[in-house]
């Protein structure tokens, strides 16, 4: 006869053990720098007061209040998009369109002047490896302690993705995604200007930066 265990106690238990094997993990200090383990018993024991503006109610673009999630979504984008041509146009040393004249400094170019050798499997291989575990994953959110787990079975295509890459010179448009979020500086909240964008890419788009 099979005897049914009590099962809200056996899931208190694992629960239990669980818990337990995840705090010995974050203070664990063959894992995590110093620093890294005070950040988690800052988080853990709420040390540091937490901001209460989690979420962005209304925000202010050109003298225009905006309150539509959707909006408020296409204004950043566009706001975080066009950093670059702002700076441009307000720098003294600007670029004139149809302005040609760089051409004079590559006048003597000389074609296939640059090669990169093929990236070898244990390359790439020691690339993985020494990706910091602490770091954030992308938008496929596989972060680079999964990346690690993975990679014996995944390092061969991903090694000819690499290669392939240089010998054509395109990069895959999937690994140009990243996944950004917003990081307050100073001053009103809801202004556009007082908030910069921060990107986390791919993990394997790390890799082959490196």
């Amino acid at each position: 006869m099979l005897i049914r265990p009590n099962t809200p106690a056996a899931f208190k238990r694992v629960s239990r053990e669980c818990e337990a094997l995840y705090y010995k993990e974050m203070f664990d200090k063959k894992n995590n720098s110093i620093k890294q383990i005070w950040k988690n018993l800052n988080t853990v024991c709420s040390f540091k007061s937490r901001s209460s503006c989690k979420t962005v109610s209304k925000i202010v673009s050109k003298g225009v209040e905006i309150t539509a999630p959707q909006e408020i979504c296409t204004e950043f984008n566009h706001y975080f998009s066009s950093v670059g041509e702002t700076l441009i146009k307000n720098s003294h040393n600007s670029y004139t369109p149809g302005d040609t004249s760089y051409q004079k400094y590559c006048e003597y170019s000389i074609p296939n002047s640059m090669f990169c050798n093929p990236v070898t499997e244990e390359e790439l291989a020691t690339v993985i490896a020494k990706l910091n575990n602490n770091k954030a994953a992308g938008p496929d959110n596989i972060g680079p302690a999964l990346l690690k787990e993975i990679a014996p079975g995944i390092i061969q295509p991903f090694l000819h993705i690499i290669n392939l890459s240089f010998s054509t010179g395109v990069f895959p448009d999937n690994l140009k995604i990243a996944r950004v979020i917003r990081v307050y500086k100073k001053g009103e909240h809801f202004l556009t200007q007082n908030i910069v964008p921060y990107h986390f890419c791919h993990c394997s788009t790390k890799s082959s930066k490196n």
